[in-house]
């Protein structure tokens, strides 16, 4: 069972034994972010320990869940390229103007190369 709906975007990064995971997605007019922490227990098992939830209504409403939840971990073998991510290309996701313009460069560099891939091998 998975914990993200299919319209759901996001991005994760790992500090010390925490995996903190952002989820963005959108319902009819409505923007959602919502923030999980997981504490690492060990090599197959992630604790949910906190949620955090931004809704855009007419105003921006952030509500904090605490949580004691197991998962089993189960290591990807295989994680697509960045480059994929819908996130990642979104000037307002980056807290450094300059980080995300040399990011996109690079993007625009793979963006052809993976077309030109792609073209030579129909």
């Amino acid at each position: 069972m998975g914990l993200f709906s299919v319209g759901d975007y996001g991005l994760y990064e790992v500090k010390n034994d925490t995996i903190i995971v952002e989820v963005y997605s959108t319902w009819q007019y409505v923007w959602d972010m919502e923030r999980w922490f997981f504490k690492v227990d060990d090599m197959e098992h992630i604790r949910l320990v906190k949620r955090k939830r931004w809704a855009l209504y007419d105003v921006i409403v952030m509500k904090e869940y605490e949580h004691n939840d197991v998962f089993n971990f189960i290591p990807a073998k295989n994680l697509p390229s960045t480059y994929y991510s819908y996130c990642k290309r979104q000037k307002w996701l980056w807290e450094d103007k300059e980080a995300w313009e040399k990011w996109m460069k690079e993007y625009k560099v793979w963006k052809k190369w993976n077309k030109e891939k792609h073209k030579n091998m129909q």
